[in-house]
């Protein structure tokens, strides 16, 4: 019988990841997990160490970057001779969180946060940072990229880890500091809220989701 394929997905990120992305990050790591998937990822502070927290994950270091690593990841920088020693093999060790230990088994996707949203080698910039080299890498193999500072993005996650999403008529509740309320969602426009959430009568749940993290409050469904 034939041995399943193990499915990588490679999520990083800038050390400056907001705290409501980290949670996010976490959140999708899980549910990956439990779908198979076995993440690639580094030992950085930020997004590297939200994706850390599952079972299922592969640490890539600068000590594991080798020659042919460091000479990919010289491709795509902009200013290779200015790198030192050890910034080379912290860009290098990136090839091996998109490519594997071997360099020869592609991510199917990079999932990310930079605050440029960047998603191509084209569209990297200096705000990119060392995440810019696997965008690049991933760019150059056809690996999609799904940054999450990318409103598309990151609504396409959220509608993904919400298992409720789709339903015509749902009852949430919103924690904060210093309240804690109810919202019915039905069709936009029509939702049935808390005199404290009037606000959110027109909104859709992605909406409301994104708003609710943005706060570092909670949103469950009752």
């Amino acid at each position: 019988m034939k041995e399943p394929r193990i499915k990588f997905y490679t999520g990083v990120g800038s050390r400056e990841t907001p705290k409501s992305i980290l949670k996010i990050m976490y959140r999708l790591a899980c549910k990956l997990e439990a779908d198979g998937w076995t993440v690639r990822t580094g030992d950085a502070d930020g997004a590297d160490a939200a994706f850390r927290q599952v079972e299922k994950c592969q640490v890539f270091t600068a000590d594991h970057a080798e020659n042919r690593g460091m000479k990919l990841a010289a491709k795509f920088h902009p200013a290779w001779n200015r790198c030192s020693p050890y910034a080379r093999r912290l860009h290098g060790r990136n090839a091996y969180q998109v490519l594997g230990k071997s360099l020869n088994c592609k991510s199917s996707m990079v999932i990310c946060w930079t605050p440029d949203a960047a998603t191509t080698h084209k569209e990297r910039s200096i705000d990119t940072g060392g995440t810019g080299t696997s965008i690049s890498i991933a760019s150059f193999y056809n690996i999609p990229v799904f940054n999450l500072a990318n409103a598309d993005h990151l609504n396409r996650v959220l509608a993904f880890l919400d298992d409720r999403v789709n339903k015509k008529s749902d009852l949430y509740q919103i924690t904060a500091p210093h309240f804690c309320a109810g919202i019915e969602l039905r069709n936009p426009g029509q939702n049935r809220c808390a005199l404290i959430l009037r606000y959110m009568r027109t909104w859709t749940l992605r909406t409301i989701q994104q708003y609710v993290l943005s706060k570092e409050w909670k949103i469950e469904p009752v």
